[in-house]
């Protein structure tokens, strides 16, 4: 998670591509409460991700985030050329507190 100088919170995601393809990215960031419950939800826009490349995702956090939130999710299904299998889903979460 980053804070820039006005406060504004995000969460920060890179993915790196160690393939001899290219993938395309997609997915998308969950919040969810201490209950488990997913609260909100937010599509990721789709990447192109060059073989040896870098994507670095940068989302802020919504401002109208239930207080209850406390873990930001995030998963990418990465594609390869055409459709074809990129490999299984990334995963990471942060805390919000």
């Amino acid at each position: 998670m980053q804070t820039d100088d006005q406060g504004k919170k995000y969460v920060v995601a890179d993915v790196v591509n160690k393939g001899n393809v290219y993938l395309r990215l997609n997915g998308e960031l969950r919040f969810v409460n201490a209950k488990g419950e997913v609260v909100r939800r937010k599509a990721l826009p789709e990447r192109v991700l060059l073989r040896d490349g870098l994507v670095r995702y940068k989302l802020a956090l919504p401002e109208d985030l239930p207080e209850d939130a406390i873990l930001a999710q995030i998963e990418i299904q990465p594609q390869g050329p055409a459709k074809s299998y990129g490999g299984p889903p990334l995963y990471g979460e942060v805390s919000l507190q």
